[in-house]
C-alpha cells in the first residue's frame, strides 16, 4: 500500500524519453537537433584539355639529298611549318641558302638563274637590308603557300640551267603534337599573370651539329592588322618537360595574344658538304583580346 502511494506521488509510470533529457510534461517530443551544415565543396582547378594532334603528317625518316655537288642547299636554322600563320606570315618560315659548290670554300652565291622550289612552290629571294639576296630564298607570304607533303617531308630542289645542275634536299618533319593551355584557348589574358602550355609527351629535340631544343613563346598581335607586333615572352623547353609557363606582359588595348610551341624533327640530320638542314613545327593557341 505504501509502495502505491509513493508511485502515485511520483506521477505514475516512467515516461520514455531521451537519456539525460527531462521529459516534457505536456507529453510532446523535444525538437529534433538540426544537423551540422555540410562543409563547402573544395574548389578544384579545371583540368587542362590537351587536344589531339592535327595537321599534316610527319615522318620518321632521315635527311637525304641527291643531285649535283655543283649546288649546295642548306636550311641550317630549320624550316618551320606554322599551323596558324598570322597576317603577313607564310605557312613555312625560315631561310634556304643556295651556294655554288664549285668554289672553295663552297659559299659563293649560286648563279643568278638559280630557281629553288619547296614541295613544288617556287621560293622568292629573301630581302636582306631591303634588297633581294643573291644567296637566300624564302616563302613569299603573298604568293602560293607550300605545306608538308603527304609523305611527311619537305622537299627542296635547287636548279641552275647555266650550271646544268640540280640538287634536292629531303627533310622529314616531326609528327604533330597536341598542345593545351591554362587559361584555355579563346580565353582573355587580360589581368592574367601567366599562361601555361601543356603536352602529353616530351617534345622532340633535333640533333644536328648540336641539339636544337623546342621553345615556347607568347606573341602579341597588332589590333589593326593582325600581324605579330611583339614577342611578349619566350624561353627554351627543358628536355623531358611536359609543360612550360610564359609571363603575360601588358599590351595596348585590343591586342590579342598567341602562344606557340616550336619543336624540331627528332632525327639526326647531317651536312653533305654544305647541304643539310631540318624541318620543325609551330603549334599555336589563340587568346581573345
Amino acid at each position: 500500500m505504501l509502495f502505491m502511494l509513493l508511485l502515485a506521488a511520483c506521477g505514475g509510470r516512467d515516461t520514455p524519453g531521451t537519456p539525460g533529457v527531462a521529459a516534457d510534461p505536456t507529453g510532446s517530443s523535444p525538437p529534433a537537433a538540426s544537423p551540422d551544415p555540410a562543409p563547402p565543396a573544395a574548389s578544384l582547378p579545371s583540368p587542362v584539355v590537351i587536344p589531339p594532334p592535327s595537321g599534316p603528317p610527319g615522318a620518321a625518316g632521315l635527311v637525304s639529298n641527291f643531285g649535283s655537288s655543283k649546288l649546295q642547299i642548306a636550311a641550317g636554322d630549320g624550316l618551320w611549318f606554322i599551323d596558324a600563320p598570322a597576317a603577313g606570315e607564310s605557312t613555312i618560315g625560315g631561310l634556304v641558302m643556295v651556294s655554288d659548290g664549285r668554289t672553295n670554300p663552297p659559299l659563293a652565291p649560286a648563279p643568278p638563274d638559280t630557281v629553288v622550289t619547296l614541295n613544288g612552290v617556287t621560293l622568292a629571294r629573301a630581302l636582306v637590308n631591303g634588297a633581294p639576296s643573291d644567296q637566300f630564298f624564302t616563302v613569299d607570304p603573298a604568293g602560293p603557300q607550300p605545306t608538308i607533303g603527304d609523305d611527311g617531308y619537305l622537299h627542296l630542289t635547287a636548279t641552275s640551267a647555266s650550271l646544268g645542275a640540280t640538287r634536292t634536299l629531303n627533310l622529314p618533319c616531326p609528327f604533330p603534337v597536341g598542345v593545351g593551355s591554362s587559361p584555355g584557348a579563346g580565353s582573355s589574358l587580360s589581368g592574367a599573370a601567366s599562361v601555361t602550355l601543356d603536352w602529353a609527351a616530351p617534345l622532340p629535340t633535333a640533333q644536328p651539329l648540336g641539339p636544337a631544343f623546342p621553345t615556347v613563346s607568347l606573341l602579341a598581335l597588332d589590333p589593326a592588322s593582325g600581324a605579330v607586333a611583339a614577342v611578349v615572352d619566350a624561353r627554351p623547353v627543358s628536355q623531358g618537360a611536359l609543360q612550360a609557363t610564359l609571363t603575360v606582359h601588358p599590351r595596348p588595348a585590343g591586342s590579342a595574344y598567341v602562344a606557340e610551341a616550336r619543336y624540331p624533327h627528332d632525327g639526326i640530320f647531317f651536312f653533305d658538304g654544305n647541304t643539310g638542314g631540318y624541318c620543325g613545327r609551330t603549334t599555336r593557341i589563340a587568346f581573345a583580346p
